[in-house]
């Protein structure tokens, strides 16, 4: 008899575990319990993403400010270099126009020089004097500065009128320079 005590017993202890686990089993894996676990775990994902974003959102802004500060600055870099180029532009059309009216007023000086030269020395009578026994030749009062005009004017270039006037060609030039001026 003692046996079937023992194995009522055991029976009786075996059914009773049974339905405190299958109960314990019933509730951690009930359909309404596992959308309370899930969504806390889903809950705790989120707020880890959140976090994660919002850290990487500050980062991204962080670098955009940046991004916009130095392209403000390349900004202000390149509009100084275009001013830059565009007064270098300014200026080489500048002198190239002064020089040009220089060329176009010397040339126009000396032309005129030059008229005035004939002109005058057209005008002025021409000495004749004798010194000595010796006769002299003709004496053109206009001066050589005159001379060297009037033959500039008439398009004759500088060693020409340097041998006609027996002078030399830095004379010359010098002469019509000053004459310009």
């Amino acid at each position: 008899m003692a046996a079937y005590i023992f194995s009522a017993l055991a029976l009786l202890i075996s059914v009773v575990s049974f339905f405190v686990l299958f109960s314990y089993i019933k509730r951690r894996t009930s359909i309404d319990r596992i959308p309370i676990d899930i969504r806390n775990d889903v809950e705790i994902i989120i707020q880890e993403i959140n976090r994660i974003t919002d850290r990487d959102s500050e980062l991204i802004e962080e670098r955009i400010q940046k991004t916009k500060e130095l392209l403000a600055k390349l900004d202000k870099e390149l509009a100084l270099y275009e001013t830059s180029v565009a007064n270098l532009i300014n200026t080489k059309d500048t002198l190239k126009k002064i020089d040009d009216t220089k060329k176009t007023q010397s040339e126009k000086d000396y032309k005129e020089a030059g008229r005035r030269a004939i002109y005058r020395s057209a005008a002025e009578p021409v000495n004749t004097a004798s010194i000595g026994d010796q006769a002299a030749e003709p004496v053109n009062t206009a001066s050589i500065e005159d001379q060297a005009a009037g033959m500039a004017a008439a398009g004759l270039p500088n060693k020409i009128i340097a041998a006609r006037l027996h002078k030399t060609i830095t004379e010359i030039e010098m002469m019509l320079v000053m004459r310009s001026k």
